[in-house]
């Protein structure tokens, strides 16, 4: 059985590891710097430290320690090239980042396929012009045999750097519909509406309180769940001393799929993600909206990103930053309980079409064992 090395800095999540583990025709190697072990079951896993490359780094004093912009530090995985000598192909993630480029170099060396799974899809990223990051892809992208793009929109960006379209295949990921699954049924005395994902700007948390803080003062009686952790805690916490908001903080992802067949309503508006004004990234895929999916429930979201292409026609797509948008758009979900049965069992039927975990996980293992 060919091995494949997972290899990732700090963007290794429990659904990305779940995806590699249904992956059954590949023996799985996960390598990575994260600061605890991986909760994984089937595959091994190696914990290497960052190197690095040069004397200064400043992008960990902009974002905080662990923040996901560490990834894009300017280091390597420190004896990386020792636990790749025994593997078929090595598996990494975007072009810009230094640990691709450790992964292109390696895998030059050592004659093994590369593999580059890409989220990114803002076409006119800063890493595509900006030294060094720019250098890093245009080595990935002479250096890759494969790019696995999770969304149309990031094969248009990898389109955008000129890499060969036979090169591209578009896999989205896939959520295990078992877990993440509907209730027999609801029985809740008002309507909650559930947030899951970091406490930041970017997804739009203080848009989504200022909603529901005017919808409670309409006498629109409901709930505000919020799962996660960031900077914005306090304001979470200002709001719940006047609302019903009730914060559970960061939640095990084995805890999550109850938490969803609580829920009536998933509400994530996110936007623009910009540092000193700067914008470097919009929502990617978001995960959660698959999940949340899978749970049968109805969305109410925004234009950011890959969204639109993720939830499909059948949810509710506002304009990002909009305040009154989302109002309106709650109000109608939390006034009209057919809607949202409606809304959810399409969700439920979307995700066993488009993003079932084993389906996804055969697509791409097929693309891979056509390289090797």
């Amino acid at each position: 059985m060919s091995t494949m090395a997972i290899v990732r800095s700090f963007g290794l999540r429990p659904f990305d590891v779940n995806f590699f583990e249904s992956c059954d025709r590949f023996e799985i190697l996960f390598i990575h710097c994260l600061p605890r072990e991986l909760n994984s079951t089937n595959s091994k896993s190696i914990q290497l430290k960052l190197e690095p490359i040069f004397p200064l780094d400043p992008l960990p004093r902009l974002s905080g320690k662990y923040n996901l912009i560490n990834l894009s530090s300017l280091a390597y995985l420190r004896n990386l090239e020792n636990h790749l000598k025994s593997v078929d192909c090595i598996n990494t993630i975007e072009t810009h980042f230094f640990l691709s480029r450790q992964c292109a170099k390696i895998s030059r060396k050592l004659g093994k396929k590369l593999i580059i799974m890409v989220s990114q899809n803002l076409l006119n990223h800063p890493a595509k012009y900006f030294p060094p990051y720019c250098w890093n892809t245009r080595t990935v992208v002479k250096s890759a045999d494969l790019f696995i793009a999770i969304s149309q929109k990031a094969k248009y960006y990898l389109e955008s750097l000129s890499v060969d379209k036979e090169k591209i295949r578009v896999i989205p990921p896939g959520v295990n519909v078992d877990n993440f699954c509907p209730p027999a049924k609801k029985q809740n005395d008002r309507p909650r509406i559930l947030f899951v994902g970091n406490l930041y700007e970017s997804k739009g948390l203080p848009e989504l309180l200022k909603a529901d803080a005017q919808l409670h003062k309409a006498g629109f009686d409901h709930e505000l769940w919020i799962c996660g952790g960031g900077h914005l805690e306090p304001l979470v916490h200002e709001y719940s001393r006047k609302y019903p908001v009730r914060y559970l903080g960061f939640v095990n992802y084995e805890k999550l799929p109850e938490i969803y067949r609580e829920c009536d309503i998933f509400c994530l508006p996110s936007r623009d993600f910009r540092i000193l004004g700067m914008k470097i990234g919009e929502e990617q895929f978001g995960f959660t909206f698959i999940e949340a999916m899978s749970s049968a429930l109805p969305i109410v979201t925004t234009n950011s990103g890959a969204i639109p292409e993720v939830v499909g026609s059948a949810n509710i797509v506002v304009r990002k930053g909009s305040v009154t948008q989302l109002f309106d758009a709650l109000k109608g979900l939390i006034c009209n309980e057919n809607e949202r049965i409606r809304i959810g069992r399409s969700n439920r039927e979307r995700v066993e079409k488009f993003f079932e975990i084993k389906k996804q996980s055969e697509k791409f293992q097929n693309e891979i064992k056509r390289l090797l």
